[in-house]
């Protein structure tokens, strides 16, 4: 069976209701159906967390094995986060310095003319 044009575009014509929202529907029922699929999400989350936790760890070669990459994997996050924080705080110091070397007009920003104070600055941080 064969579509015609005024056909195909009846059926078509639910994927954009009103105001551009699916099959016109409200906002409400949109975004209750996403809440409502992120809590079922959620809901599978922890029972497959807690069926995972029923079964037995393994042997005690794999036990060890296991708190060894724990470790490791402890050590490498601590040393990423103090360069990553180093890093951070480098790019804070350097627009800070360039924001008081040069800083911003209300002219260039569209708007009364004050100057933006350097606390605002730290708090976009």
């Amino acid at each position: 069976m064969s579509l015609n044009n005024a056909e195909l575009m009846n059926t078509l014509s639910c994927t954009l209701g009103n105001a551009g929202y699916p099959c016109g529907e409200n906002p409400i029922n949109i975004v209750s159906l996403s809440l409502a699929t992120a809590g079922l999400a959620l809901l599978m989350v922890f029972w497959l967390v807690k069926k995972l936790k029923s079964y037995d760890r393994g042997t005690p070669e794999m036990n060890k094995l296991s708190e060894q990459i724990q470790s490791g994997a402890r050590a490498f996050l601590v040393t990423e986060y103090k360069y990553l924080s180093m890093f951070v705080f480098l790019v804070f110091a350097v627009l800070v310095i360039i924001y008081s070397l040069d800083p911003p007009t209300g002219k260039q920003f569209g708007g009364s003319g004050d100057r933006v104070d350097v606390l605002g600055l730290v708090l976009a941080f």
